[in-house]
This record gives structure tokens, C-alpha cells and sequence, in this order.
């Protein structure tokens, strides 16, 4: 029997017998479980600039997860920039593998034989061509010369004090 009771902490209203069973399988056991260990350690990638050998990391069950561990896939935001949806890799390898596909080769799962290439089009004048204005032989042409740059002259400088309107 648990010595504290998730339960407890619902308004009386959702304190309910389904409520009550699903919270003694499953918080319950949590709260008042004697088998907790305290675990000091990193998790996530063990390479980059900041990673040290000796950098205590908490390891994991095989080496599939070890490599791909808290590494996001696929991170899906709304118009408005809100993450709606994220999968890490290893989750997107096993769907792949729950639906029929073969995960094993990750190259050939992921590479692809053509590319997309839009070119130097610009769509805006095709689809809004009436909004432009065409000129048959192109624009015309302007006539560009340089002078003589003076490199010894007396010039003034003037200051004027700004008057607040």
C-alpha cells in the first residue's frame, strides 16, 4: 500500500475510482518508491568542443542508442514558430522499422538521387508578368565619365549648433 496517495492532491471532483486505480499503477509508484538512486552524470553527445574523457556519463542500453541519444530528426513548427511535433532519430528509425521498412542502412534509407535545383528564375515576373514593364530592347543606356579629382584644395568646415523647435 502506498504511503502517499497522488490521488490526494485532485479536486474531490476528479478523485473518482478509474482516477484513483490509474494513479496508485502508475505516480504512485514513483512517489513512493524505495529503490531511488541518485545518478549524477551527462547525457547526450560525447564529442564537440566542450567534451572531456573524463566527463562522467550516464550509459545506456546498446549502442544504437549510446550513438543517437536526445538527438532530434525531424522538429516540426507552425506558422507562427511553435513546435508543434519533434521525433529524435531513433524513434524515426524504429517507425521506419515498424511500418514494413528496412532501418539497417541508414545511407541508403536517407539518400536520394536527384536533387532539387530551382535555378535563377525569378518566379514573381512570370506569374506577375502584366506588373512589370518590359521594354523591347532592354533599358538604354547611360553615359558614364570620370573628371579630374582635385587632391589639393582649401576647404571650410562649419559647424551649426541645432536649435530644439
Amino acid at each position: 500500500m502506498a504511503k502517499r496517495k497522488s490521488v490526494s492532491f485532485l479536486p474531490k471532483w476528479l478523485q473518482t475510482d478509474k482516477n484513483k486505480k490509474f494513479l496508485h499503477g502508475t505516480l504512485d509508484q514513483l512517489l513512493n518508491s524505495k529503490s531511488l538512486e541518485r545518478v549524477d552524470g551527462y547525457v547526450g553527445r560525447r564529442f564537440g568542443p566542450s567534451y572531456k574523457t573524463s566527463d562522467p556519463y550516464i550509459s545506456t542500453v546498446g549502442q544504437f542508442r549510446t550513438a543517437y541519444q536526445l538527438e532530434p530528426s525531424i522538429v516540426y513548427k507552425n506558422t507562427d514558430n511553435n513546435i508543434e511535433f519533434v521525433i529524435t532519430y531513433d524513434d524515426l528509425i524504429n517507425g521506419v522499422k515498424e511500418n514494413g521498412g528496412l532501418g539497417n542502412k541508414h545511407d541508403r534509407l536517407f539518400s536520394q538521387e536527384s536533387y532539387n535545383w530551382e535555378g535563377f528564375v525569378d518566379y514573381d515576373k512570370l506569374i506577375n508578368f502584366g506588373e512589370y514593364y518590359w521594354l523591347p530592347n532592354g533599358p538604354g543606356t547611360a553615359l558614364i565619365t570620370s573628371g579630374e579629382v582635385p587632391t589639393t584644395a582649401n576647404f571650410t568646415v562649419t559647424k551649426y549648433k541645432k536649435r530644439n523647435l
